[in-house]
């Protein structure tokens, strides 16, 4: 269905450009407005350009908005992502980000030959996109790899430990035309972002409106905590599903979030989500890192309510909010 006009791209960026905040805010807007929801029910396609599908990949913690699959192609696996819609919604910006960034990094990586606690930090590399009217496709080697999801507790502190070590290490690395092909998050924008954000959940929230403005004003208290210096890169969603482990390389992966912003983002956000507590404790001991309460309260207010979180009753974040400013008006 969606082969007809299909283009394989030989410069895979080649018409296309780095999601600017503008077009991510319009794409966050277009996904509101629910503008793709028919393709949701769209599976892997069987074939893509020359690709030919082998098996689909289910993650239960992502939305069906990208279609993940292991294909082949003369007799060699890859793993492609496929987009499907009309409008340009944040899930395409957030694969045309995770383009752009994973071509980068994985030259980065690859020429720096990370090495850190006995482990090779890598990114798979991307190796093309395949694009049609109404889907995107961007093909990335196969990892042969497992999640660090069923890993003991000990192993994945060191793992993790060792992937923000590595995404810090590159982030010295990058040239300033390098650094131009990311979203650079600074402390001026979550500032100026914060009171917008608060106040679209404090209109389309429903119990967890005092919460949400308590955390406000915290951030508020906690901004002077946040110290000027130069941006580091974060995966922006890093918890165990996302690294893969082969023996002694591990894989980073599902990198349409990343970003360069302040330091310590990826700890803090993986310190909010349930069952990960621990782990990110560990990880901020390992590291000698003090937890942000402004981060923490930022990305609870970001990710309140927004259309790749679950209903209200199940959503984290606000959940987390509501635990941490406890009103017995609140308790249900």
């Amino acid at each position: 269905m969606f082969q007809n006009k299909v283009k394989i791209e030989k410069d895979m960026k080649k018409g296309l450009k780095k999601p600017s905040f503008i077009q991510l805010f319009i794409g966050l807007i277009n996904t509101n407005l629910h503008l793709n929801d028919k393709y949701k029910s769209y599976g892997a396609p069987l074939i893509v350009s020359n690709y030919k599908l082998l098996y689909e990949i289910n993650k239960e913690s992502k939305q069906k908005d990208l279609a993940s699959a292991v294909y082949i192609c003369r007799s060699k696996k890859y793993f492609i992502k496929t987009w499907f819609g009309l409008v340009k919604d944040l899930r395409y910006y957030s694969l045309i980000n995770e383009l752009f960034t994973g071509d980068i990094l994985y030259k980065e990586f690859d020429t720096s030959r990370l090495q850190i606690s006995g482990y090779n930090i890598k990114i798979p590399k991307v190796i093309t996109c395949v694009r049609s009217p109404e889907s995107l496709s961007v093909v990335f080697e196969f990892v042969a790899g497992v999640t660090l999801t069923n890993s003991p507790l000990a192993q994945q502190v060191k793992v993790l430990g060792a992937v923000i070590e590595a995404l810090q290490y590159v982030s010295k690395r990058l040239s300033s035309k390098e650094k131009s092909f990311f979203l650079n998050i600074s402390k001026r924008f979550y500032l100026l972002s914060l009171p917008l954000l608060t106040l679209c959940n404090l209109i389309f929230s429903g119990k967890g409106r005092w919460a949400i403005f308590r955390a406000f004003i915290d951030c508020l208290n906690e901004a002077k905590s946040l110290k000027p210096g130069e941006s580091q890169l974060a995966h922006r969603d890093i918890e165990p599903p996302n690294i893969l482990v082969d023996q002694r390389n591990i894989y980073i992966v599902d990198c349409e979030r990343m970003a360069l912003t302040i330091p310590n983002y990826d700890i803090n956000h993986l310190s909010i989500k349930p069952g990960l507590k621990l782990l990110a404790k560990k990880v901020f001991y390992l590291l000698n890192q003090k937890q942000s309460l402004f981060l923490k309260n930022y990305i609870s207010i970001q990710f309140a309510s927004t259309p790749d979180n679950p209903p209200y009753f199940k959503n984290f974040y606000i959940r987390g909010l509501l635990t941490r400013y406890a009103k017995k008006s609140f308790a249900s």
